[in-house]
């Protein structure tokens, strides 16, 4: 997997000095918010039926005076809560798009948007952010092991003997007494999890396969985009 979708700030169809997509708040909006912050601080799953109702699409600030559009895909819900969950607000017609598609844990819930006075049918794809290390095959998967304030690599082509990059990076950070931050040098993913199309990469956005870039690009949709991944990964099998 060698491509990366993610929502963009340019659009295809409006004028950008004067249109916005805004972004996606619903921190004071949506209800039962105790409960849906519950829910996502521990890992919980949501009901089926559950509809995110509504959620506001807002000015990036009060100084944008620029009108508010509604995009086909935001990167996230502004709460500001720490959530084990990545919540991808999208279109309904990116919903159906990504329905033809091969998912671990990602599900679709119903959402009403507000625009301005208008309301929006739309959903939002909720993704357990624990999924990534679920598909890295650790054993064939190699790191480098930088110094996050300077960027100096302390360590090369180190194996993670750790069940998450986390737990290695905090074990590093001990070690030297400085922030450290694991990047990828060869990524490896299990060949089990090869018909999946997307998976959530917490540091960079969703992976998603070739079909499934083939079949967004086709569609060319506003405020959509697939970018080259940093690290190209490949299957265990392919090694």
């Amino acid at each position: 997997m060698k491509y990366l979708l993610r929502s963009s700030v340019r659009s295809k169809i409006y004028d950008i000095d004067n249109f916005t997509f805004g972004e996606c708040s619903g921190s004071k909006t949506l209800n039962d918010l105790d409960q849906l912050h519950h829910k996502l601080e521990n890992g919980l799953s949501l009901e089926e039926g559950f509809i995110f109702d509504y959620i506001d699409v807002i000015d990036k600030a009060e100084f944008d005076k620029r009108e508010v559009v509604l995009s086909n895909f935001y990167n996230r819900i502004g709460f500001t809560i720490i959530s084990k969950f990545k919540l991808s607000p999208l279109s309904i017609t990116l919903r159906d798009i990504l329905k033809g598609f091969k998912f671990l844990n990602s599900k679709f819930y119903d959402a009403k948007v507000k625009v301005r006075d208008s309301f929006y049918d739309f959903n939002v794809l909720v993704t357990p952010l624990r999924e990534f290390y679920e598909c890295i095959n650790f054993e064939k998967s190699r790191f480098d092991l930088e110094i996050t304030r300077t960027g100096e690599i302390v360590e090369r082509d180190i194996k993670n003997d750790f069940s998450t990059l986390r737990e290695l990076e905090e074990n590093r950070t001990s070690q030297y007494n400085q922030s450290i931050t694991a990047l990828f040098q060869t990524g490896v993913l299990k060949s089990a999890y090869r018909n999946i199309d997307l998976i959530y990469w917490i540091s960079h956005g969703f992976l998603i396969s070739d079909r499934l870039k083939e079949a967004i690009e086709a569609a060319d949709l506003d405020g959509v985009e697939i970018r080259k991944s940093p690290v190209h990964f490949t299957f265990a099998d392919e090694e």
